[in-house]
């Protein structure tokens, strides 16, 4: 123990000198180096498992897709996607991921960000929750709405918001954790944000509409409006001060629209 506290106070010494901070601030650069390498490497190992899980989705349901690098190409169709993992602090010892699905190529040269979170017991599964959260959520409005695919599983509707045709291409609704019974459900909620959105002017040519609503117990809750990846600040409000329920626990509902101009495709007008 002597020589361990003798060397400890020689460490110590050595530390408040001049050459001494010059050491330990390039060991403290070193150490996050390698920390930095170390996330660098898991986000890329999860970017590849992602991309060789949505080139599978795609090409399943009829859409020839190929990879490009870090991009999936669509080669008869203008666009590319891509996906993005990050891995998050962990929440206990639930590993938690954000993954970001990005599609370029749309009209006017905007791209889409769609954005989900996993968590499981390991990166990996973290990151297939999130893949499932995204198979749920959006996949097949991504495949009604830009491909053109045969899915059945999202029907094209005729809608009038602002006076303007457009041709909506609506996700299921996306509940998670315990939504409370004998309440307002999440389906009438859906029709009073169907029927603000009717209300709005909207722009020609493509648009998405990401709707998001969370709540703790009796927490205000969390509401998210997106337009185009923007915050759509009027409508989040008003979603906002509905009658949402309060259960015992955690819920969340999520739904996801994609907006076209009812006489053409977004194909056909890229």
């Amino acid at each position: 123990m002597e020589d361990i506290s003798r060397w400890a106070n020689l460490i110590l010494d050595f530390a408040k000198t001049p050459q001494g901070e010059v050491y330990l601030a390039a060991l403290a650069l070193l150490i996050l180096l390698c920390l930095a390498r170390i996330l660098y490497g898991a986000a890329k190992r999860g970017g590849v498992h992602a991309q060789r899980f949505l080139l599978s989705a795609f090409s399943i349901h009829g859409v020839h897709c190929v990879q490009n690098g870090d991009l999936i190409a669509f080669p008869e169709l203008p666009y590319t996607l891509s996906p993005h993992v990050q891995e998050l602090k962990k929440a206990g010892k639930q590993h938690v991921v954000q993954l970001d699905i990005v599609l370029e190529g749309l009209p006017g040269g905007r791209s889409l960000v769609e954005s989900f979170a996993g968590w499981g017991g390991s990166g990996k599964e973290a990151l297939v929750h999130a893949l499932n959260n995204f198979v749920m959520a959006s996949l097949h409005v991504f495949l009604a709405a830009f491909f053109n695919a045969d899915d059945h599983q999202v029907m094209p509707e005729q809608w009038t918001i602002g006076g303007r045709k457009k041709t909506a291409f609506s996700g299921d609704l996306i509940i998670m954790g315990a939504y409370p019974d004998g309440q307002m459900q999440p389906e009438d909620f859906f029709r009073a944000f169907e029927e603000k959105i009717r209300k709005r002017p909207m722009e020609p040519g493509v648009h998405w509409v990401r709707f998001f609503f969370g709540r703790m117990k009796e927490s205000q809750g969390n509401c998210e409006v997106l337009l185009d990846n923007e915050p759509w600040t009027e409508l989040q409000e008003e979603m906002a001060g509905l009658a949402w329920p309060v259960s015992d626990s955690y819920y969340s509902i999520r739904q996801f629209t994609v907006f076209t101009d009812a006489e053409k495709t977004p194909p056909e007008a890229a």
